[in-house]
């Protein structure tokens, strides 16, 4: 396939295929970056998508190397790249039966008390007072 991206202005090289979740606005932000090496110029693309059956056109007949984004995507948050090759194939996630895991309505708290059991001795601390006690142990 033919790209004027890719192939006029010379961005050969994917550089990276990333998703946000916006569970707000009810959207997903994927963000392509293409790279022209012999110009040393990099090229940042945007696209919101609806979260809601998220779908979006593969491009891994144009950069080959999207396939495996795409099927990282595809497994993490469920967007679904129509077409992309082994795009079903269990990637990361080996017998995973929940939603996405990087879906922000994903309960990752909640997910590993049902999954994993305690080990004794061990103590959950708030963060934020944590890291406060350790870096000021005399207090503030």
């Amino acid at each position: 396939m033919e790209s004027p991206v890719r192939d006029i202005d010379g961005f050969s090289h994917l550089t990276l295929l990333t998703a946000v979740d916006w569970l707000e606005e009810g959207l997903f932000q994927l963000t392509y970056l293409v790279c022209n090496r012999t110009q040393h110029l990099d090229l940042g693309l945007r696209v919101m998508i609806e979260r809601d059956a998220a779908t979006m056109a593969s491009i891994h007949d144009i950069w080959p190397t999207a396939a495996t984004y795409q099927r990282e995507l595809r497994e993490m948050f469920g967007i679904d790249f129509p077409g992309s090759p082994r795009l079903n194939e269990e990637f990361i996630l080996e017998g995973w039966n929940d939603i996405p895991p990087y879906r922000r309505d994903f309960d990752t708290k909640k997910y590993a008390a049902e999954s994993y059991s305690q080990r004794p001795g061990r103590e959950t601390h708030d963060p934020a007072l944590h890291m406060k006690q350790k870096l000021y142990p005399g207090g503030l």
